[in-house]
């Protein structure tokens, strides 16, 4: 074998190896185990906002309000107010 030869053997060899390290590593970032851990962690995830309005004895709706659907907690009093607004004034509301 010339040289020649011999260099496009090992550059034939080299992309090889880089596809097939490639195709693993893509195989690995996008496993079933993977996807099914980071769903996990998203679902635990709960609204602190809706927590918080649910904890005050309110209930989460949506309400449309030009063309747009927002969250608001209807509280006991009938009162409505923003859910994410009722939960950073919670201090300066009771």
């Amino acid at each position: 074998m010339n040289k020649a030869n011999v260099g496009w053997a090992l550059t034939g060899l080299l992309s090889i190896f880089l596809v097939y390290w490639t195709a693993i590593i893509l195989v690995c970032h996008t496993s079933p185990i993977h996807a099914e851990v980071t769903a996990n962690v998203m679902l635990n995830q709960s609204n602190p906002a809706a927590d918080y309005c649910v904890e005050q004895n309110g209930q989460l709706r949506k309400v449309e309000l030009d063309d747009e659907w927002i969250d608001v907690c209807e509280l006991l009093d009938d009162q409505l107010i923003e859910h994410w607004l009722f939960y950073y004034r919670r201090e300066q509301l009771f």
